[in-house]
């Protein structure tokens, strides 16, 4: 057990809302000594947890008497019996809230609507040494409560907008990869979700945003950056637009910083322009911290992430893709761009109340075969893509039987869902094992 865990809930009540990943690992280390927690959910609790009372579904908010409730990152705590409790004096915190609150060791932030799990990877790979070890925390890696109170190291946060509107995280640098509207079912407004974005910059010591959002460029004007990284915007250009230390962008296809060769493209494993904008990310942000032949050679050995534009099956000719991790119409599109051939595409699960434009358009230029939508949102994506070659299932498993009996040589099986998980599954990356699972067992 952690010191410092053990003396923030000592003789405390302790309450769990939502049962996600960093809340079990709490719930496992806070049971071993205190018996007085309770378990709440929207949705339904495993009763197997250990636990003194439970509250799920509509009952989630009944009598709430503890002393400190930890929060699941997706779940808002503005209802009217959260904010009567807190106005008792009820705590509210979260697993990434209590490591921030004991932690002294180098954070390094990254936020951003996409390309922020294969910065954060990128980027602890980098800072990892053997005697200084780099390790991923928030929506990536271990939670972040596990590394409470380690006296060595580097941690690399990933933090999404939920984790932001209630966090503050004190940086050694900070990196915002992109920004566009997201997570607006859960968000007041797409301002409100800018607002949240932009925290991960307020306490860091050194700043580093993608010109490649132009409602980033428009938040960043007139400010001093460490660095901007851009793959669609020539140095040139990104210099008279905005004031950094270094620019890290693409010319003449090699990637670049200040207009300097750093690695030609053709020498990476994985060359798509999601991965590039996520190489340029990855080194601002830990540039002057690791070594640069260390750094360069990370993103030239990089393979690709589980559940991101992951090749896992190569069967009677048809290709299998997972790509579980695109929860938004912009990834989703951004990953077909860099899918070629025939596809068999897989949409839905649970609506963020996005606008898919920019995925019909991609859709448009797309070889496209067929667009199978399911979940939640199959009816919502069916009337908004307006494709005579969709159609709609009830689930995820009725999905992936539709694209295996019309999927033939040459033809590409993707999942790239455009929607949260949340309808079926717990996550994406359960998401993803259920399809790459179901695909193998076909066989």
């Amino acid at each position: 057990m952690k010191q410092q865990i053990l003396e923030y809930t000592l003789n405390k009540s302790v309450g769990f809302f939502g049962i996600g990943k960093s809340n079990l690992a709490l719930i496992n280390e806070i049971s071993k000594y205190n018996s007085s927690i309770t378990l709440r959910s929207d949705g339904k609790i495993e009763k197997s947890l250990p636990h003194e009372r439970i509250f799920e579904g509509k009952c989630s908010c009944d009598e709430i008497t503890e002393d400190v409730i930890f929060f699941s990152p997706s779940v808002r705590r503005d209802r009217q019996e959260l904010l009567c409790a807190l106005g008792r004096g009820v705590e509210f915190t979260s697993d990434l809230e209590l490591f921030l609150k004991y932690n002294k060791q180098p954070l390094f932030t990254v936020t951003g609507t996409d390309g922020k799990t294969t910065t954060a990877f990128l980027s602890s790979r980098m800072l990892n040494e053997p005697d200084h070890p780099a390790a991923a925390i928030g929506n990536i890696g271990e939670p972040a409560s596990l590394h409470i109170g380690d006296e060595r190291g580097t941690f690399v946060l990933e933090a999404s907008s939920f984790m932001l509107e209630y966090a503050s995280p004190v940086s050694e640098r900070a990196v915002i990869t992109s920004l566009s509207p997201e997570h607006l079912a859960w968000h007041y407004g797409y301002d409100e979700y800018k607002r949240v974005k932009l925290k991960a910059l307020d306490n860091a010591k050194e700043t580093v945003i993608s010109s490649d959002s132009e409602d980033l460029l428009d938040l960043a004007k007139g400010k001093k950056l460490f660095a901007v990284t851009g793959i669609n915007t020539s140095v040139h250009r990104m210099k008279n637009r905005l004031s950094a230390d270094y620019y890290f962008g693409v010319d003449n296809g090699y990637i670049t910083e200040n207009g300097r060769r750093l690695i030609a493209i053709n020498e990476l494993k994985k060359s798509e322009i999601y991965n590039i904008k996520s190489y340029l990310s990855a080194l601002a942000l830990t540039r002057g911290y690791t070594d640069e032949d260390r750094a360069l050679k990370t993103i030239a050995d990089f393979g690709g992430i589980e559940h991101r534009g992951e090749i896992f099956l190569l069967k009677n000719d048809v290709r299998f893709i997972n790509s579980s991790i695109d929860t938004s119409p912009t990834r989703t599109a951004e990953t077909l761009r860099a899918t070629t051939g025939n596809i068999i595409l897989l949409l839905g699960g649970r609506s963020k109340g996005l606008d898919y434009t920019p995925l019909k358009a991609a859709i448009k230029k797309s070889k496209i075969k067929a667009i199978i939508c399911f979940g939640e949102a199959g009816d919502e994506i069916f009337s908004a893509l307006e494709e005579r070659e969709t159609m709609i299932k009830r689930t995820l498993d009725e999905a992936i039987d539709a694209a295996m009996s019309i999927a033939i040589k040459n033809d590409t099986v993707l999942l790239s869902p455009a929607c949260t998980s949340f309808d079926e599954f717990s996550s994406f990356e359960e998401r993803g094992l259920f399809f790459k699972n179901r695909v193998f067992s076909s066989f």
